[in-house]
């Protein structure tokens, strides 16, 4: 086994580890979840965030590992923090940096590393984010270079989460420093200038009596240009008026935080968290400190987060698709063969001069089912986005769905039952209740295994303005531990390669932004999931049964 080398810089790259607070931290969900994508991306059993430290490598994040940390000895990140590029080891057992490594030898047996090296906010490598496999394994480009987006995320939530910790540590500085103010002037000033946020300290009347330098920054004014100048000047007209209401509530005595919006120097847009803090004297308010941060870099990391788990959503949809390919080709292949049928009767009566207009009427008739499916299938592979909002009968929903996956479902002799009035319609996007009920109907048919008695049944009820529709199936149901965490992102009882863990979490998104929701009915013997929807668009109305 060969142990790695320390890094060139390796005194400056354990400081800067250390700057960051991180290690020994309790497990945080925006962490967590860029391993469960690292996993997704890579297709492997399991990912890390790691972080190498002076004698050790701490996970900060991990998935499929039971263990906190190891020996830095004989940790593969290690290796990959001296590259700047991701390290990939396809099979550990023939590489002799790693062949007799206890992590491969022993229990966890590990034979595929992939490893983007993990910078710190200050440049340099303090882990990795990795993913790895007891099984030999390959990435392709596109999965080598997503995994490499994934560290330049952790990268700067690790440089936002410091930021934020920065933030509280001055807002409870403020805090304790409010009864003492006058007597702590040299104190707050120091603070005030530390710091990376706008702070300002303004009089009742709204004049500034002091504001520390990063005002310079973002609004080209030192200190000294905005003591004495009321905040309506240092703001502007039109940001003054929208932080007006927050200005008088702080006036009023009662603290305030809020999120808003503006230009810097450049043009750009900032994205800011502000609190206002008020100072009393004899019951009054005299004064109050505003607290601006800036927002824009967690901003991006969140859209760029949810862009990211779109494109697996997209992505779990369409590979449904490809699942379902044998069955709706025995669904087209079923009129085909009955058109090439009634062509060659067609042909022989044609010869007899015995042709009738209704001899077509067949041939119609399975065109327009093929033309049906084709229709429906190429709805379902759109993005659901540009789906619009319509007023549709439940019952064509559910039939348009089945077209394209009920052969599927019948040739592994699953039985539908359909309860559904025709008369029930609901204002949506059809194709987005389609996908619902296809994740549903596909959930069905994979935890009913190979009972013998397989069935679904669809069932579709009014309650006042509500479409109520249920998919119960012949199993015996959720244990209770499994229930609560199913509609949680990424979570997922299927063994790895085989299912996302986002189409129960993505179903229910689709079905809250109808106003509805999805939910586990846990009171029902048999398994049933209960989809409502408001038949007709309501503003700002949930459904809280």
């Amino acid at each position: 086994m060969k142990t790695a080398d320390k890094h060139p810089q390796e005194e400056l790259r354990l400081k800067s580890l250390n700057s960051l607070s991180i290690l020994d931290t309790f497990p945080e969900k925006d962490f967590d979840e860029l391993v469960e994508i690292a996993s997704q991306i890579c297709g492997t059993p399991a990912a890390l965030i790691s972080l190498v430290d002076e004698k050790r490598q701490w996970f900060k994040a991990k998935k499929g590992v039971s263990i906190s940390e190891t020996s830095r000895d004989i940790a593969f990140c290690s290796h990959a923090i001296l590259k700047n590029e991701v390290l990939v080891v396809e099979d550990a057992t023939k590489d002799p940096r790693f062949s007799d490594n206890p992590l491969v030898t022993g229990e966890y047996k590990i034979q595929f590393y992939a490893g983007a090296p993990l910078m710190s906010p200050d440049g340099f490598p303090i882990g990795t984010v990795c993913v790895i496999d007891s099984n030999p394994n390959k990435l392709t480009p596109i999965q080598i270079s997503a995994l490499a987006a994934l560290s330049n995320q952790v990268t700067r939530l690790l440089e936002l989460r410091s930021k934020i910790i920065q933030l509280q540590t001055v807002e409870a500085e403020l805090t304790l420093k409010n009864a003492a103010y006058d007597q702590n002037q040299k104190d707050l000033r120091f603070i005030l200038d530390s710091v990376p946020f706008l702070i300002g300290h303004w009089k009742s009347d709204l004049t500034n009596l002091k504001s520390n330098l990063p005002y310079e920054k973002y609004l080209g004014l030192k200190p000294d240009k905005i003591k004495g100048r009321t905040l309506g000047d240092i703001l502007g007209q039109d940001l003054y008026e929208k932080n007006l209401p927050h200005i008088k509530k702080v006036l009023s005595g009662v603290p305030v935080q809020f999120e808003r919006s503006f230009p810097d120097l450049s043009g750009k847009i900032i994205h800011a968290k502000v609190s206002y803090v008020p100072f009393f004297e004899n019951n009054s308010v005299v004064s109050f400190l505003s607290v601006v941060a800036d927002i824009t870099e967690i901003k991006d990391l969140e859209t760029e987060r949810t862009r990211l788990q779109l494109k697996l959503a997209e992505s779990a949809r369409l590979s449904s698709l490809g699942e379902m390919a044998g069955g709706i080709a025995h669904e087209i292949n079923n009129p085909l063969a009955i058109l090439l049928g009634k062509i060659g009767v067609l042909k022989r009566k044609l010869e007899l001069k015995s042709l009738e207009a209704k001899d077509f009427e067949s041939l119609e008739k399975n065109i327009d089912r093929i033309a049906k499916i084709i229709s429906n299938l190429r709805s379902f592979s759109r993005i659901a986005e540009e789906d619009n909002i319509e007023s549709t009968s439940v019952n064509l929903i559910i039939q348009n769905t089945l077209s394209i996956c009920g052969a599927k479902l019948k040739s592994e002799n699953i039985e539908i039952k359909i309860i559904c009035p025709e008369s029930i319609k609901m204002e949506c996007r059809p194709v987005q209740i389609s996908q619902i009920l296809m994740n549903l109907l596909f959930n069905a048919r994979d935890a009913m295994g190979k009972k013998e008695d397989k069935w679904i049944q669809i069932e579709v009820k009014e309650e006042s303005n509500f479409a109520i529709i249920s998919v119960k199936d012949s199993g015996n149901g959720i244990d209770p531990q499994t229930a609560a965490k199913i509609m949680q992102p990424f979570f997922t009882t299927k063994n790895s390669g085989k299912g996302t863990g986002l189409g129960l979490s993505i179903s229910n998104e689709i079905a809250e932004s109808h106003n509805g929701k999805l939910a586990y009915a846990a009171d029902q013997t048999n398994t049933t999931f209960v989809l409502t929807i408001p038949k007709h668009r309501l503003r700002n109305h949930k459904h809280t049964a």
